[in-house]
């Protein structure tokens, strides 16, 4: 298990002091003037965080295009994020990054190294981070002369611009608008398609030839173990789904080549580990009902218009009404998770409020989705 973790609080307070330090040394660029988006020729769009993060904002994302209608629009992007945003046309190219500019061991200082050579080169005359603050050092160094940044972080005082996401845990695409009008443009914000490419397409298109609908596709884990609706209780309800209805149950999870687990039964087809982010999109576009725990699979299918189910605990609700198409099943309050656990972590594995979900609700509610599929 990873460090952070095992010891969360001990890592982000060691990350914490971090980030202030290298605030504070980093140079200041001098004030560049008044912004004006007809003399931008090349922006970077920051996007490196998780993907129902950044399904929220690609409102944002989309917005760009109109916004800086001479630019060519660069995105700094993970491998995930790049195939949420090869489907459309926010982007004209992307840039990879690790998404951790800041650690310090070897490797990754000198891929830092270099990304910060290749993005010098590249002379952005604009920055913008959506999600990836921990490259707001790297892009003052290379002295991109307006530099949008989260107000939040750590590295607000190296922007020419800020803008406000409020609290960390309720933030949504409205939020991250908000980056374009910390430098006086008036965004429209709306979700552009998100298109798979023909290959997902067609590999999906396989592993589903034959199997009844409806397609039921089932996410019951999280980033950690410890938000995941326990598998025994997906199992119980996929087995349930399966009588009422007669259709396929399909479980995923995990990045291709590592599954989170598997399940004990037959109830559910098994896909956990076995797909690209690109075929999980394919998937969830195809799906007559998606059931997910606040995570990425819940925010693609809102994000898609798929119908479904998102599964909340009770100390984490605020994303519950962010799709039309998406219903809500959150689990009770257990009292004891009060004093023990974090909003953004559950001291107990799995979470006591996910564990007192129950199967029959999370059923009545898929029964009402697929009634609107």
């Amino acid at each position: 298990m990873a460090f952070r973790d095992l010891f969360p609080s001990l890592y982000a307070t060691y990350f914490a002091g971090r980030r202030r330090v290298t605030a504070a040394i980093t140079p200041r660029v001098p004030p560049a003037g008044t912004f004006d988006p007809r003399l931008v020729r090349r922006a970077l769009l920051v996007c490196t965080g998780l993907i129902g993060d950044s399904v929220m904002c690609l409102p944002a994302l989309a917005a760009a295009r109109a916004l800086l209608p001479r630019a060519e629009i660069v995105g700094l992007v993970t491998e995930g994020s790049r195939a949420l945003l090869s489907g459309n046309d926010c982007v004209d190219r992307f840039i990879l990054g690790d998404g951790a500019p800041l650690r310090l061991r070897p490797a990754r200082r000198r891929a830092t190294k270099e990304l910060q050579g290749r993005l010098s080169a590249e002379v952005f005359d604009l920055a913008v981070i959506f999600l990836g603050d921990d490259y707001a050092p790297l892009l003052s160094r290379i002295r991109v002369p307006h530099r949008v940044f989260v107000a939040e972080s750590a590295f607000a005082s190296l922007a020419s611009a800020t803008y406000s996401i409020g609290d960390a845990r309720t933030w949504g695409p409205q939020e991250r608008l908000g980056a374009w009008r910390a430098l006086g443009l008036d965004p429209i914000g709306g979700l552009p398609p998100i298109r798979p490419p023909s290959a997902a397409l067609s590999s999906v298109a396989a592993r589903l030839d034959g199997r009844p609908r409806p397609w039921i596709t089932f996410h019951p884990f999280g980033r950690t173990a410890d938000q995941w609706w326990p598998l025994a209780s997906a199992e119980a309800a996929a087995h349930a789904l399966r009588e009422r209805f007669s259709g396929t149950v399909l479980l995923v999870g995990g990045p291709a080549g590592s599954a989170p687990a598997h399940p004990s039964s037959a109830e559910m087809v098994d896909l956990a580990g076995q797909l690209s982010l690109d075929e999980l999109i394919a998937l969830v576009g195809q799906s007559d009902c998606v059931i997910s725990t606040d995570s990425g699979p819940y925010h693609l299918a809102g994000a898609m218009g798929r119908p479904g189910v998102g599964l909340f605990r009770a100390s984490r609700p605020e994303h519950a009404g962010r799709y039309p198409s998406m219903s809500a099943v959150i689990a009770p309050a257990v009292a004891e998770c009060r004093a023990a656990c974090r909003w953004d972590r559950c001291r107990f594995s799995p979470c006591r409020q996910m564990r007192s979900l129950a199967p029959e609700t999370v059923v009545a509610a898929a029964a009402e989705a697929l009634g609107r599929a």
